[in-house]
């Protein structure tokens, strides 16, 4: 089937792939053609001086060129964080709801990588299985020592299967 453009007059295949869809009339698919509608929207957004308020020039991006932007911005969210920690928490346990699959493999990432480097806080996790202190109460020097301890083990494994 051919549909004819209201505006250039074209003729097209009655498709998708020339025409945009609207519900609204018989045959599904828009008066103009794709072509035509991209021009009447571009001419009207730079009529109106859209892309002038609404966005950024093509190819900006938001911190590239002013580093001291970003370092502010950072800023501000670490005060925010600070200053309204329970805002914070809520906003975080709303977003994990919504986003399991998301949170469960950023977590499994970050034990990973601690697991790899035997970062502090993966250390810190471990002696917490074991109970009876808090986060901030483990020393680094029993930090450091779990460390070894876990580079020994691995070492041993290693030697023992290689």
């Amino acid at each position: 089937m051919i549909k004819k453009c209201t505006k250039c007059k074209k003729s097209y295949p009655a498709t998708t792939e020339y025409f945009h869809k609207e519900p609204r009339v018989k045959s599904g698919l828009a008066a103009r053609c794709k072509n035509c509608a991209r021009k009447r929207v571009s001419e009207w957004a730079h009529r109106t001086g859209y892309y002038k308020h609404y966005r950024r020039p093509p190819g900006s991006r938001k911190y590239r060129k002013c580093p001291e932007a970003r370092r502010r911005a950072i800023e501000s969210a670490k005060k925010y964080k600070k200053e309204n920690p329970q805002k914070v928490a809520l906003y975080n346990k709303r977003y994990a709801a919504k986003n399991k699959a998301l949170v469960r493999k950023i977590n499994e990432r970050s034990k990973a990588k601690g697991r790899r480097e035997l970062g502090d806080s993966y250390m810190r996790s471990l002696i917490l299985g074991r109970g009876g202190i808090k986060w901030g109460d483990i020393p680094q020097e029993l930090i450091e020592l779990k460390r070894v301890q876990i580079q020994l083990h691995r070492k041993i494994k290693e030697a023992r299967d290689g």
